[in-house]
């Protein structure tokens, strides 16, 4: 039973973690000077509860210094972020440099997001629209995830 559950863990680490980390170019050299270490900082797991029509699986979402990249069930996305800690609510813009399908390739999530111990919600629209939630209320349009730290 060990053996089959080591072996899971290091399928799942080999073709899921290690692809991923070299996406967002953990094996380069050190960070540029204006990389930072963020409250974001680590792998996320979690689902969409909103809009209700979302496919359930599992979404990750994975933060290293400026960059971060996100597998969903319809596809992924590569970018870089900043943050805004002082808005209330929090705020991410994720500028998004690759992606599959290529649609929004150059285009910015415009999001808020907050934090409570381990679990991490984002709200926003889809990339390229130039408004932000304000709340994390279910709107027309707005996305709302929540993420769990692993």
């Amino acid at each position: 039973m060990a053996k089959k559950k080591n072996a899971n863990v290091i399928f799942f680490t080999c073709s899921v973690v290690f692809p991923l980390l070299l996406m967002l170019g953990c094996a380069k050299k050190a960070p540029e000077p204006a990389e930072r270490v963020t409250e974001l900082e680590g792998a996320w797991i979690g689902s969409p509860v909103s809009p209700v029509d979302s496919p359930q699986e599992s979404w990750i979402f994975i933060v290293s210094k400026n960059r971060a990249i996100a597998a969903l069930p319809t596809g992924w996305l590569r970018g870089t972020f900043q943050l805004d800690t002082v808005a209330s609510p929090k705020q991410i813009d994720i500028i998004i440099q690759q992606c599959y399908p290529q649609d929004y390739v150059g285009k910015t999530v415009l999001a808020i997001y907050k934090l409570d111990g381990n679990t991490l919600t984002l709200a926003g629209f889809e990339p390229g629209v130039t408004t932000r939630p304000t709340s994390f209320q279910k709107e027309e349009g707005i996305a709302i995830v929540v993420f769990t730290k692993q």
